[in-house]
């Protein structure tokens, strides 16, 4: 019911300021009283009205205020709503109202437009009540005819029953300035009382809102009859192979592409009436929606309830005396009894039926439904603050300087350009592997740019239009063309965690990005093949995460405990990186790494006079861009680790560096912490001067000074200065998702993450009742995705650490393992880790060490593994103080070093060890025939039907693992090998592997075998069979998001 109406005034919520109020669709403003039980305002606004909070100064304890204004067509209005409570509280007088009211009425009359409501509790004969009051005759004498106008039309607002009587009055009451009185044909009071002892008022008026007008950028897809949408395409494919298409610029080509798409989304679309577009705003409390949502708990036994109460009310209504009264309390009683249940059930009723193949996105949402309220911040200061913030931050990436920094680059005769490039493989057409690997690994979800042709759509086409769209992007790339649709981004605005700020959002076309996404895969295959980057950069590269640059520093920290040195760091803040790089300098680095012409053409369009489009389409018109990178683009990421990839020439020999994009951090070990200081100093400014000539700018006052040691020296002496700031050394500093402090013990760290966890439990403990909710086995899978995750982040480097910190995280997860199992407090921990399955953080942490460690052991010369040799050497020479230990880490070294040489190594990640094009080759593979043989009446004789022919020579592969118990013994050991078979000797093949090898390794190694043994052999024709489905789909499927088995990649170029 509440969704009918556009503004909402509660009046005596008698809320508190812990209590969580909220309602889907609107921004919700409360003005809760502190003093008393009693009282307290709020004022609901439909999310699309602009307002901002008016803030009113009284001191009566007996009243309460609440007012925001409201942004219209006709100007500012401003709603105030007023409660006065009926109950004489100490020390108050009626004296002491009159001058408040006089102070707020004043206030009032100052306002150009208003509206003044709520529960005066006055009676007097001109709104109807039946005698009147001292308050209410001070009301009547004060009130100024000249600015008030009262909409009241002696209907009772409110009503009692005492000594089986039943009697009604009038003191809610509604007035408007008197410039208003006309826009407000109708003030009515529901028949029904919603179980309160007052009426609700609805008040229709004729005004339109400022409402934020928003650019249509996406089509309605939950409404596309999609088998309608392919069959309009078949129909439409003859329009690509006429000579008219085939004679057309290339920007002709791209338009009439998406033209035709969006013809056949339209003619798929079901008819609907066609909406107003200005639609007349009929109540400025009272409006209907067209569409109005349900409630989702909402049952027939919740409709009868409602009715039984409006009939009981009648009743009493009709002729009052006690019983009726009494069945009136007790009606109201059952439905707040009735509705309550019905919402428990319905919530306990959608728990039970989460299993381990809902939908985990599913299950937020309808917790959200049955919340009835969303997650996003809201500000108590009104949106039209966060509106101006939003204009602020547009202004701020499209300021006029930015056009003085750019002047077109004549790409095409610049000397720099070698011939050489022209037969560079970033200047190759793409292929039709490469745009569906591209279309593969993009996120369905994300949103389209000003074309509406989203991911969900493209993902949709048939292999023809794939093919048409491919032929059109390599036309735009070769000619260097644009279209002018690609220099437009959306932008949106969404409030940051405190409410108080905005994030701007990007949104670019989505066939832009498919391009983009090509060029970024082939781009990062030449700057890691070609080792462009630094070995510091460690930021969007494949094989390198946050983890390498945590575990190298607190790495070089415990060096420094060991040799009771002092690490001094300084962490830096880079201002708006990547909205601040000047393309000018982009484009001639890139020049200068020997890119191909069509390449940089490409970024310099991209990057060139781009136009960001507010989606609210108040914050103004279309705003040109000379500077920084698209934000959202694909290619932005590379592209600013290119234009940094020198920042460590600039740092002295004694400091180190680390980078992740924009997240710096540089150190310096010394006994000495002046000295450290001094080339710390030195390098950070050096630094600084750099990144300024290239238009970036380190922050001061967001950088942090940490200097760590063992010993408890004075540190607070020690500063650094830095842009002609004095920084001085802090306590902790967070750096890439770890808090760090100064002594490493982690304490603050451990800190934090509890406390993110315990917000994530609640949702746990909602989602689990004693003798009803989710299913235990999807409840740890919850907590694993939710709680466990963040616990487990980088923990592995959470040694040497005290055991009462430790035992902060065990807490944590055995209290979502007593909540998903339902298990009692005084449940052993013995018996959960039995019955649940789940390791000790203690034991996944040395798990995902050796995990982590495992992946290095595949590299050469990797920084991390020599530091852990140091470490252990260290560690074996030098004698500790008692707090004092080795690392996990370094724990898990020592015992997994003896593996490396039963693992592949490789200089740079193993997907770019072998070629480009072959990473895209994708073998014949027929995974449907297995499910046709077993269907059939005879597998074996089906079998040799299809397959077996002379022409080929049939290999039949397989890969097992057993396990071995010996005698005696308690443990069992594994034998891991695999085979081939054929009528040919030369293919009959069996070996034995390592013994902690998968059956997936087994079965891989068997084909890569066979292949291997094919390429030596003088037959052409071959047939190899394997039993290992997940091979044939991991050598079918393409997908740069997902993690490819090293032996796959090593078979592709087979």
């Amino acid at each position: 019911m509440f969704n009918d109406y556009e503004i909402i005034v509660i009046c005596e919520t008698f809320l508190k300021e812990h209590d969580n109020f909220q309602l889907k669709g609107y921004n919700i403003i409360r003005f809760d009283r502190d003093t008393n039980e009693r009282g307290g305002i709020a004022i609901l606004l439909k999310n699309h009205i602009r307002f901002d909070t008016l803030v009113i100064d009284l001191k009566f304890d007996q009243i309460e205020v609440g007012a925001v204004n409201i942004e219209t067509t006709l100007g500012q209005i401003s709603l105030i709503a007023y409660y006065r409570s009926p109950t004489h509280l100490v020390g108050n007088s009626i004296a002491d109202w009159k001058k408040e009211w006089a102070h707020l009425t004043d206030f009032i009359k100052k306002l150009d437009k208003f509206i003044f409501v709520g529960d005066f509790n006055a009676h007097h004969p001109w709104w109807g009540s039946t005698h009147s009051c001292s308050y209410g005759n001070a009301i009547f004498d004060s009130i100024d005819l000249e600015y008030f106008a009262l909409l009241n039309d002696g209907s009772p607002t409110h009503f009692s029953v005492s000594n089986n009587f039943y009697s009604t009055s009038n003191i809610d009451l509604t007035f408007v300035s008197s410039n208003l009185l006309l826009r407000f044909p109708e003030w009515h009071v529901l028949s029904d009382s919603w179980g309160s002892d007052h009426f609700p008022i609805v008040i229709s008026g004729l005004i339109d809102f400022h409402q934020n007008p928003k650019v249509d950028y996406r089509y309605n897809l939950k409404k596309l009859n999609w088998e309608t949408f392919l069959e309009e395409l078949e129909v439409n494919k003859g329009i690509f192979s006429s000579l008219k298409y085939l004679n057309s610029t290339v920007i002709t080509k791209y338009e009439l592409f998406i033209s035709t798409i969006d013809k056949c989304i339209m003619k798929s679309m079901p008819l609907t009436s066609q909406r107003l577009a200005n639609k007349c705003i009929d109540n400025i409390c009272n409006t209907k929606n067209n569409v109005k949502p349900r409630c989702i708990w909402w049952s027939e036994e919740c409709d009868r309830v409602i009715r039984l109460r409006k009939a009981k009310l009648a009743s009493l209504k009709y002729k009052c005396d006690l019983q009726k009264y009494i069945d009136y309390k007790k009606i109201c009683a059952i439905t707040r009894r009735t509705l309550k249940a019905e919402k428990k059930n319905s919530f306990i009723k959608f728990c039970s039926s989460i299993n381990r193949n809902t939908n985990i996105s599913s299950v937020w949402s309808k917790i959200k439904m049955f919340k009835n309220g969303c997650n996003r911040p809201q500000s108590t200061d009104g949106n039209t603050k966060l509106h101006d913030k939003a204009k602020e931050t547009l202004d701020d990436l499209c300021t006029p300087k930015n056009a003085t920094l750019c002047s077109p680059i004549n790409i095409d005769t610049d000397s720099n350009q070698s011939a050489l490039t022209k037969d560079h493989f970033l200047a190759e057409l793409f292929s039709y592997e490469e745009i569906t690997l591209a279309i593969n690994s993009s996120n369905l979800k994300s949103s389209p740019g000003v074309d509406k042709i989203s991911y969900e759509i493209l993902s949709s086409l048939p292999e023809f239009y794939i093919r048409v769209l491919l032929d059109i992007l390599n036309d735009i790339y070769q000619t260097g063309i644009f279209p002018e649709t690609w220099h437009t981004y959306l932008i949106t605005f969404i409030p940051k965690n405190n409410g108080q700020k905005v994030r701007p959002i990007s949104m670019a076309s989505c066939l832009l990005k498919t391009l983009e996404r090509m060029i970024n895969t082939r781009l990062n295959y030449w700057v890691e093949k070609n080792d462009i980057l630094s070995g510091t950069q460690f930021g969007f590269r494949k094989g390198k995460s946050c983890a390498d640059n945590v575990s190298i520093l607190t790495n070089d920290i415990h060096q420094a405990f060991y040799k009771k040195e002092s690490l001094t760091a300084l962490f830096l803040d880079v201002k708006g990186a990547f909205d601040n790089i000047i393309p000018d300098i982009l484009i001639q680095d890139l020049q200068t790494l020997g890119l191909p012409k069509v390449f940089v053409k490409f970024i310099y369009n991209l990057i060139y006079s781009r136009s960001l489009l507010p989606v609210d389409t108040s914050l103004g018109a279309a705003r040109t861009v000379n500077k920084g990178l698209p934000q959202g683009s694909v290619l932005s990421p590379i592209l600013y680790s290119l234009y940094t990839h020198s920042n460590d020439k600039f740092i002295n020999k004694s400091v180190k560096i680390l980078q992740f994009a924009d997240d710096i951090v540089i150190y310096s070990t010394h006994k000495n912490t002046n000295s450290a200081l001094v080339q710390l100093e030195y390098s950070a400014n050096n630094l600084s001067n750099h990144l300024k000539s290239r238009g970036l700018e380190i922050a001061p006052e967001k950088s942090q000074l940490v200097i760590f040691n063992k010993h408890n020296s004075r540190i607070e002496y020690h500063t650094l200065d830095l842009n002609d700031c004095t920084l001085l050394p802090s306590n902790t500093a967070k750096f890439l998702g770890m808090t760090l402090d100064k002594k490493l013990n982690w304490k603050a760290h451990i800190d934090q993450t509890v406390m993110k966890c315990y917000k994530a439990i609640n949702i746990l403990s909602c989602l689990r009742g004693t003798w009803w909710g989710g299913d235990p086995l999807t409840l740890l899978m919850l907590y694993k995705s939710l709680i466990r995750s963040k616990l487990e982040y980088c923990g592995f480097l959470i040694h040497p650490c005290a055991k009462s910190n430790l035992d902060k995280l065990d807490k944590i997860q055995n209290i979502c393992l007593r909540i998903a199992m339902g298990y009692r407090n005084s449940t052993p921990l013995n018996v959960i880790a039995a019955e649940t399955n789940v390791p000790s953080l203690n034991g996944r942490f040395k798990i995902l060490g050796y995990k982590y460690l495992l992946k290095h052991l595949s590299y050469y010369n990797s920084i991390l593994l020599d530091q852990l040799e140091t470490l252990k050497e260290l560690n074996d020479y030098f004698v500790y103080a008692h707090n004092h230990s080795k690392s996990l880490l370094t724990e898990c070294f020592e015992n997994i070093w003896f593996y490396n040489l039963s693992i592949i190594r490789h200089s740079l990640f193993y997907k770019y060890n072998y070629s480009y094009h072959s990473s895209l080759f994708v073998p014949s593979v027929d995974l449907r025939s297995n499910k046709i043989l077993k269907d059939s009446e005879d597998p074996l004789c089906a079998f040799c039907n299809k397959f077996l022919d002379s022409e080929h020579t049939h290999i039949f592969t397989d890969g097992s693992k057993i396990s071995l118990t010996r005698e005696n013994e308690r443990d069992s050991a594994s034998s891991v090998g695999f085979a081939s078979w054929s009528e040919d000797d030369d293919f009959k093949i069996s070996y034995k592997i390592h013994d902690s090898a998968s059956i997936f390794t087994a079965e891989s190694l068997a084909i890569h075998a066979v292949v291997d043994t094919i390429l030596t052999s003088t037959k052409e024709k071959f047939k190899i069979y394997t039993d290992s489905e997940s091979v044939l789909k991991s050598l079918q499927n393409l997908n740069s998001n997902k993690t490819e088995s090293v032996l796959i990649i090593m078979l592709r170029p087979l």
